[in-house]
């Protein structure tokens, strides 16, 4: 009876979730984007990578050759239906044109809303643009720091913040 009595004046611990949110990991992944360089343009250079690391099967990439000799997607479809969301796709990208971002609200009512198409994708980048700036450096020190205390540290002793910043600095081509 006293652990009742005593419960029943603290703090409740559940949230509001429409009106208050939790905070999320910087690691999370989310609805997918497609970034675009500062000049407008896309990043995507169509080398389909993500297209040959995921699992699931779920990008569809198709290109073509312009008259520079670069290549650009003319589709870029991803069923987010089929997507697991390991994050190969973000990784595996040599200019980082597609992220995951930190929306994880994007129910639809129709299967076919799941269907991203590249016009929804940039859509998506455009409007997450700066999150995905502001989140990018802790996610690759996360990223990085769990790596190095995985690689490096066997015994997972704590260190100094600024030494570990600087040992990573110095272990950057392990880790890539």
């Amino acid at each position: 009876m006293w652990i009742v009595i005593e419960n029943f004046f603290r703090p409740p611990y559940t949230i509001m979730y429409p009106f208050e949110k939790g905070p999320l990991s910087p690691r999370f992944r989310g609805e997918h984007a497609l970034r675009r360089y500062p000049s407008g343009e896309e990043r995507c250079i169509a080398c389909k990578l993500c297209e040959a690391i995921c699992p699931a099967q779920a990008i569809t990439i198709e290109s073509e050759v312009r008259m520079d000799g670069s290549r650009r997607t003319t589709k870029y479809d991803i069923d987010m239906t089929k997507c697991i969301y390991c994050g190969f796709c973000q990784e595996a990208c040599p200019v980082d044109a597609i992220v995951e971002t930190q929306n994880q609200e994007f129910s639809t009512e129709t299967r076919e809303e799941l269907l991203y198409n590249k016009e929804k994708l940039l859509a998506n980048g455009d409007r997450a643009e700066a999150e995905i700036a502001a989140n990018m450096h802790d996610i690759l020190f996360v990223c990085r720091y769990d790596y190095y205390v995985a690689r490096f540290t066997p015994f997972l002793f704590f260190k100094d913040p600024d030494r570990l910043t600087d040992d990573l600095l110095i272990a950057d081509h392990v880790y890539r």
